[in-house]
């Protein structure tokens, strides 16, 4: 784990910039390297690239718990240079910050709205066959691995977890499950956008953590560009969810990205 020198976001009080308790908004940049070998996610062992998640859940239970003065973490992984990935290292990018972000805000207006997480949403509405298994008796125990109905690109996936917010709440195998999954996930997506895209591997994941009911994180990989109908808010996907499942399901079982 680094400090990041050039944090988009200072760690001291900035003139000018009060939050809606006339306080200045500041916060942490963080690096979180899963491993010191030049490897992709996919490429790692699955109980060294968790111990990813048992730092990060280090760091949430000292920064967040046992200080007063940060509020939420936004945790995301950028791969590619179409998304956004600026070192070809693998790592992660934790932001520690004095106000709830605008993601854990959404999420949480979620869960008051309508008295559930989205995570317990998406178990009861998200239809089955959208659900990724491994045929093997590696699964993901009760590590859920979906294809959203609503996909806003092709093979978009979410992982969530239930009843648990932070990753400081994890058990060992809870956190084994997650990193296995989304290794299996992006491993899957580089065979996929090559050789259906014609493009390198390219991602976005963004983990939503915090004061929720279940924590969860969204796999968006550069499968298509956002027009002008996606920029103004009506998604158009050229690809359904159930034939992205399916593709995802025979590729993860199939275990040829290891």
């Amino acid at each position: 784990m680094t400090e990041n020198l050039f944090p988009f976001i200072t760690p001291f009080p900035v003139p000018n910039r009060l939050n809606e308790n006339k306080k200045m908004n500041k916060g942490i940049h963080l690096l979180v390297w899963p491993t010191d070998e030049h490897k992709k996610i996919y490429e790692m062992k699955p109980d060294d690239f968790s111990k990813s998640f048992k730092l990060v859940g280090q760091l949430e239970k000292i920064i967040l718990n046992e200080s007063k003065e940060y509020k939420s973490m936004n945790l995301i992984q950028n791969f590619g240079d179409d998304c956004g990935g600026s070192l070809s290292h693998i790592h992660f990018q934790a932001n520690f910050l004095s106000f709830i972000h605008s993601s854990l805000k959404l999420d949480l207006e979620f869960e008051k709205k309508y008295n559930e997480s989205f995570i317990y949403y998406m178990n009861k509405t998200n239809p089955l066959e959208l659900t990724l298994r491994k045929k093997s008796s590696e699964n993901y125990g009760n590590v859920k691995v979906m294809v959203p109905y609503f996909m806003k690109r092709p093979y978009d996936v979410v992982i969530g977890i239930k009843e648990k917010g932070h990753f400081n709440e994890l058990s060992d195998d809870e956190r084994l499950n997650f990193s296995r999954a989304i290794q299996d996930v992006v491993g899957a997506l580089s065979i996929i956008m090559p050789e259906e895209y014609n493009k390198e591997l390219s991602y976005n994941i963004l983990f939503h953590s915090g004061d929720i009911d279940s924590l969860y994180a969204e796999i968006l990989p550069r499968t298509q560009i956002n027009g002008g109908f996606e920029r103004s808010g009506t998604y158009i996907c050229q690809h359904s969810p159930s034939s992205c499942a399916e593709i995802y399901t025979e590729l993860i079982n199939s275990n040829n990205f290891k």
